[in-house]
């Protein structure tokens, strides 16, 4: 199956406002908007996602009515830019999902009492006019990004900076996502409620979704998803739609944000404001809308789904803050759960028969224990008779500021820090970066390894040779980030990191990069056959010469992308975690 993941490619991009207009004809977002009522634009969003994304560019001519003269002059300068214009091989569509969140983004960042109640317009043929050229404006926006000379001619620097912003709304996989998200929060709220030191914090987050136990909330967000899936975007008040019962009102409550919210700045100033709606913020928070009549809208099911794990991060840590900064959240998720549980776990699951040594850090620290100056422990080490496995395991978040800047320069220092060496921090009291001594993390320690591999010192096992094969694995854990263009990206640094080494980076594997997601699904595949066989043929693909777009493509995929030419399956895993979901009714 090896290098058959795309066999054709599909490139698609909206319809922007400068390919059928002149600038003299753009419009004032908020005079258009607020020519309506918020509930009429929050409806209006939801239609455009619905009906409208991704769907061919001249379904943009629906949105006038059929005796407006405009909608065939529309239709003549759509069609006069696929002639003159329109690149080749591109497929022109209306929008993308990100456009309505954007239309919702402007519409919630105007103070409420400035939009039009009676939602009555004096001319709904030219409103309907000007909301065409808004939407296309903001097709415009979206797709502006910046690439320094120096990474023009980077093909994994152009994919990353283009996907890496919307990746997670854009290439939305509801069945990935809805495992991973399940997965990753039953794992941790297991963790939490069986270690008494965080009762304190588990009680407040108790109170604030008035529950008696995690499974209501996560239950909700579940059935949610569901709904979702089925295409029901509305949940009526009185809740008819959930016939089983497995939605709790109060989490609908905090979940929903009400259509006459007061406002919230578009954007965050910088990267050390925490207070503006950069990367749809509040959206992620608050997945639903509540009408006046009671009813809740789901307007982004990527944004719900993402709520169930993702979005805890930012629930405790408000928590943590009223409880004067305790326990320490960053802590509790990246150490505690993602490495020292959830990846862990998830490792221990998949180890093959062809495993002498397994150790996480705990087993590695029974060896040896670092000294100052040494490099950090591997996440988790693999040795079978001719290869060892080293793994690194990063939870690392992406400052929202700097992801929606679309500056590739700006998120590659962004990238450098958190996952090749830690060189500053962010000092939010006096908005700089503040210089730190460089410490190795992630491509850089793993790196660091192989060289005293090479060199004979690697204090965990001097029984090692030093031409053993080294598998360099570097697991980030949030599997949304994993865009195209990143895992060469990481190749082409951790092969910098080598040559800091003084070794030579062409007799070393590559990077491997990957999520706990494809550990979840295929564990079954890995504990059968071992990784190496999986991680050769991923090596094999990378090594094809590309011949055409379609193998330049294939070039550039992540180990997650490789494995998912291999079907898994979801019924096994799905009547646990419902098992799971429903233990505290059975208490009842």
């Amino acid at each position: 199956m090896d290098n058959t993941l795309h066999s054709q490619v599909r490139i698609q991009a909206p319809i922007e406002f400068g390919y059928i207009f002149s600038d003299e004809d753009r419009v004032s977002i908020e005079s258009v908007l607020c020519q309506c009522s918020r509930e009429r634009l929050i409806k209006l969003a939801v239609l455009l996602n619905r009906n409208y994304c991704n769907k061919p560019a001249l379904k943009l001519c629906e949105m006038l009515f059929p005796n407006d003269p405009r909608r065939e002059e529309l239709k003549n300068r759509i069609e006069l830019f696929f002639q003159r214009d329109a690149k080749q091989n591109v497929e022109y569509v209306v929008c993308f999902e990100t456009t309505s969140l954007e239309l919702l983004r402007h519409a919630f960042s105007i103070p409420f009492e400035r939009f039009d109640k009676t939602d009555s317009p004096s001319n709904i043929d030219q409103l309907q006019f000007e909301m065409v050229k808004l939407i296309t404006q903001i097709n415009e926006e979206t797709m502006r990004c910046s690439v320094n000379q120096e990474n023009r001619g980077s093909l994994s620097s152009l994919l990353y900076v283009n996907a890496a912003s919307y990746w997670d709304i854009l290439y939305y996989n509801p069945q990935d996502e809805g495992l991973a998200q399940v997965v990753q929060a039953t794992a941790f709220f297991k963790l939490i409620e069986e270690n008494t030191k965080y009762d304190t914090l588990l009680n407040r987050f108790y109170e604030k979704y008035l529950i008696s136990n995690w499974r209501e909330y996560l239950r909700t967000l579940v059935s949610l998803f569901s709904l979702s899936l089925e295409s029901e975007g509305c949940i009526h008040t009185n809740l008819e739609i959930d016939v089983d019962s497995l939605i709790t009102r109060s989490v609908l409550e905090q979940l929903s944000i009400s259509s006459s919210y007061p406002h919230i700045s578009y954007v965050s100033e910088n990267e050390y404001d925490k207070g503006g709606n950069s990367d749809y913020r509040l959206f992620r928070d608050k997945p639903l809308f509540k009408f006046e009549n009671g009813d809740y809208l789901i307007h982004s099911r990527p944004l719900l789904a993402y709520r169930m794990f993702s979005s805890l991060y930012f629930d405790f840590l408000r928590i943590s803050e009223e409880l004067e900064g305790q326990p320490n959240i960053a802590n509790l998720f990246t150490s505690e759960f993602i490495e020292k549980t959830l990846f862990i776990g998830l490792m221990n699951e998949c180890l093959s028969s062809d495993i002498i040594d397994a150790l996480d850090e705990e087993g590695l620290k029974l060896r040896y224990k670092i000294q100052q100056g040494d490099i950090g422990y591997p996440d988790y080490f693999l040795k079978t008779e001719d290869a060892i496995i080293l793994f690194e395991c990063k939870d690392i978040r992406i400052n929202a500021w700097i992801k929606e800047q679309r500056n590739y320069t700006i998120i590659e220092n962004e990238l450098r820090n958190k996952l090749v060496s830690k060189t500053y921090q962010l000092d939010y009291t006096n908005h700089r970066h503040r210089e730190i001594p460089p410490k190795r993390i992630g491509c850089g320690q793993i790196a660091g390894h192989v060289a005293n591999i090479r060199k004979n010192c690697f204090p965990w096992d001097s029984t090692l040779t030093q031409d053993i094969k080294v598998y360099p694995v570097l697991v980030v854990a949030d599997n949304r980030l994993v865009a195209p263009g990143l895992a060469k990206l990481l190749q082409v640094w951790y092969a910098e990191c080598l040559q800091k080494e003084r070794l030579d980076k062409s007799l070393e594997y590559p990077l491997i990069l990957m999520s706990p997601l494809t550990l979840i699904k295929y564990s079954s595949l890995f504990q059968q056959e071992g990784f190496e066989k999986y991680f050769d043929g991923y090596y094999r693909s990378l090594r094809s010469k590309p011949v055409d777009i379609i193998s330049i493509f294939n070039n550039q995929i992540s180990f997650d992308e490789y494995m998912s030419q291999y079907p898994f399956k979801l019924e096994t895993l799905g009547k646990e975690f419902i098992k799971e979901l429903m233990a505290d009714r059975k208490e009842q």
